[in-house]
């Protein structure tokens, strides 16, 4: 019988080159995969903002080449009010994961946290 799960990471993730460009980027840690098994992604849209999307993507490894697409992880996380929290929660093993802002965010800025558990 396996062991109780517990928390094992809670971290914000920036986006980069920004918070609120289309294809800004915010990688997770490398720790992250494959160790934990469950994951929670918690998307803030800050004060003012009016749109905006979010999209969790997967690669085969951390350094994946710039050249290949990475792969889209189910729906796309959607503005629906400022100062709102959206959470994403995620099972499964993946080689590498980040968060792509799909569609730029309006008149704000968005902040990610991720919390991992892993079991025993």
């Amino acid at each position: 019988m396996a062991g109780p799960s517990r928390i094992a990471i809670n971290q914000e993730l920036f986006f980069v080159p920004d918070a609120a460009t289309q294809h800004s980027y915010a990688y997770f840690p490398e720790m992250v995969n494959p160790y934990f098994d469950r994951l929670t992604v918690y998307i803030l849209f800050s004060h003012g903002t009016t749109a905006g999307k979010v999209q969790l993507q997967s690669a085969p490894y951390h350094d994946y080449p710039g050249s290949f697409v990475w792969a889209n992880e189910g729906s796309t996380i959607d503005w629906a009010a400022e100062d709102s929290t959206k959470a994403l929660h995620i099972d499964g093993v993946y080689g590498a994961l980040r968060l792509d802002i799909s569609t730029a965010v309006a008149n704000g800025t968005i902040r990610a946290w991720v919390i991992g558990e892993s079991a025993g």
